[in-house]
């Protein structure tokens, strides 16, 4: 399962809740990669940080509590803080991003296009790093 946008209640087992990040500028909203993961594979976190030359849209916040056992994927500021994660649920597992609908980024014209296609491969079970 996927989880995008900003979770606010715990209405998951385990779900961690979005807090927004303060920020004055680039740097605070910067991405850094996590642990590597099938979504994000030949993904380079620049493109992340900034969308058709704005810092802030794939995240302006974090999560402040994660499961126990979660894998931090993607991290934003200065901080580090956890931007995407994902944890086992049942015979199964939970990313989540909490930040904008991933598949806006699929006719991005860089490396962040890769999400999208990357995410359905992964959702279907075609977990695969390139």
């Amino acid at each position: 399962m996927a989880l995008m946008g900003h979770a606010m209640t715990d209405f998951l087992p385990g779900l961690g809740r979005w807090r927004r990040l303060q920020y004055s500028g680039p740097k605070d909203l910067a991405i850094t990669a996590g642990a590597p993961h099938p979504v994000w594979a030949a993904v380079d976190p620049a493109d992340l940080s900034f969308r058709r030359g704005v810092s802030g849209f794939y995240a302006r916040g974090y999560s402040e509590k994660l499961p126990d056992g979660a894998t931090v994927l993607n991290r934003v500021g200065r901080h580090g803080l956890p931007v995407d994660y994902v944890y086992r649920l049942g015979a199964g597992e939970v990313l989540v991003h909490g930040g904008i609908d991933l598949g806006v980024y699929r006719n991005d014209p860089n490396t962040s296009a890769r999400i999208f296609p990357q995410l359905l491969g992964w959702l279907s079970g075609q977990e695969t790093l390139a």
